[in-house]
């Protein structure tokens, strides 16, 4: 059982391990960060802190695709309250006043907890969050010091300032027009900056959700030991998938390198990977298992097709030339048309965490990946001599001619033959076969100028 915190302005990292010795402290978390750790059932995670602005945010479906799995996730305090709101529903344990005002529709303003601040490993806080000069306010109301009308009025004034520049310097700068609200928001100021008013409900909450972490660990309880939300069929949504394949993966040589980057280089690279293609639709079209006889996968796929009106016929009324080549329009008979279009018409997710279809389509997993990392590596050594030599600066044109030439094709070849040889291989066009090839560029053009490969 592992213990992963994710905090950084609110700074319970000491506090954390204070209680829990054996805890993983982590950085805020992104996007990402919960399928790039690889949870497993029985780990306790307490999100506290996360990026956002300058950075994608954790996102619902990592955490539920991990509360899915048996992992207990604690959210308090900053983003941690918030995604917490969201998803208690679904098992998500939330902790603190920060997350019950959420939760209750009190608050529900996502900057309520935002506050600028400096780089890791300090994580130094520049701004106030508002969700403690609301708490600030409220413990001056009751030491006397504000109205309630002029706590009303400064909140509003604090929620008026961009999340950055929240300050009660600020606050009070931007009621100086008004005597009374400016004389009570100096009352504040110094109320804050002495032991009664010294209050951190981010922090406070924080530690109430560590405590709470600690208490499962101690009593052996964790979300493994509950009953699991059962969503409906389709929650793990194309998109999830597609985050699953890029954050999973291995370090090679120090670099990170994804199974969505080795299925990148197999489908460009892999001289076999239109049959491999092929045979991974046919046998998804027909439910049949892959490594079955070719010509049983092409039968049961064109019975499937039959079964939901897709013939011969029906396809050159619905116009099927726009899947086919100029040639392929001339020539095909009805049994290779049909299964040519199936193919390149598909546009399938494909789960490469899954065994099987790793097996299928990842076939040199860590040659691949050990081909990968000398291109990310070459990458950056010719990215250092010059910003404008880095990979993001080749154009289109350039990769669509090199794919001409990695795929054997003529350099004459129409668009239209591109793009099937795209389809032929997984890809939903030669475009995006292009934008696949931009960080493997380099490294191949360099070996085929000077090796001949």
């Amino acid at each position: 059982m592992g213990v992963h915190i994710f905090t950084g302005p609110t700074a319970v990292g000491e506090a954390a391990v204070e209680m829990i010795s054996s805890c993983c402290i982590h950085p805020p978390a992104r996007h990402g960060d919960f399928l790039r750790n690889g949870f497993s059932e029985g780990d306790v995670v307490v999100l506290i802190d996360g990026l956002y602005h300058g950075n994608p945010p954790i996102r619902h479906k990592e955490i539920l695709n991990a509360l899915t799995r048996g992992v207990t996730i604690i959210g308090a305090a900053s983003m941690g309250a918030l995604r917490a709101a969201e998803l208690h529903p679904f098992g998500m344990i939330g902790v603190g006043q920060i997350f019950e005002m959420y939760r209750d529709a009190e608050i529900d303003s996502d900057d309520e907890v935002a506050v600028l601040h400096s780089d890791g490993p300090d994580w130094t806080v520049l701004s106030e969050a508002l969700v403690n000069m609301r708490h600030t306010l409220r413990l001056a109301e009751q030491a006397g010091l504000v109205t309630p009308a002029e706590r009303a009025e400064l909140l509003e004034t604090a929620r008026g300032l961009h999340y950055p520049r929240r300050s009660w310097r600020a606050v009070a700068r931007a009621c100086e027009g008004d005597e009374a609200l400016h004389a009570a928001a100096r009352r504040v100021l110094n109320f804050q900056a002495g032991p009664a008013g010294r209050s951190n409900l981010k922090f406070e909450d924080a530690l109430a959700a560590l405590l709470y972490a600690k208490k499962l660990l101690d009593t052996g309880r964790t979300m493994s030991d509950e009953r699991h939300v059962h969503w409906p069929d389709g929650w793990r949504t194309t998109y999830l998938r597609r985050w699953i394949s890029e954050f999973t993966g291995s370090y090679m040589h120090g670099r990170f390198v994804s199974l969505a980057a080795q299925f990148d280089y197999q489908r460009l690279f892999g001289p076999d990977q239109p049959e491999r293609w092929r045979r991974y639709v046919l046998g998804i079209l027909s439910g049949l298992n892959h490594e079955a006889p070719l010509c049983q996968l092409e039968d049961a796929a064109l019975n499937a097709a039959a079964a939901r009106g897709v013939t011969g016929v029906a396809m050159r009324r619905a116009g099927a030339a726009n899947w086919l080549t100029a040639d392929e329009e001339r020539t095909l008979e009805d049994r290779e048309r049909i299964l040519t279009v199936l193919i390149r018409s598909s546009r399938l997710t494909v789960d490469l965490v899954d065994a099987r279809t790793a097996h299928q389509l990842l076939p040199q997993q860590r040659c691949n990946a050990e081909l990968i990392s000398t291109s990310l590596h070459i990458n950056e050594q010719i990215a250092q001599t010059s910003f404008s030599k880095h990979t993001d600066h080749l154009k289109q044109s350039v990769l669509l001619r090199h794919l001409r030439l990695l795929w054997n094709l003529p350099s004459t070849c129409a668009s239209r033959e591109l793009d099937a040889a795209a389809q032929d291989r997984g890809f939903p066009s030669a475009g995006e076969a292009a934008e696949s090839l931009r960080p493997f560029f380099l490294k191949d053009h360099h070996e085929r100028r000077n090796y001949g490969a």
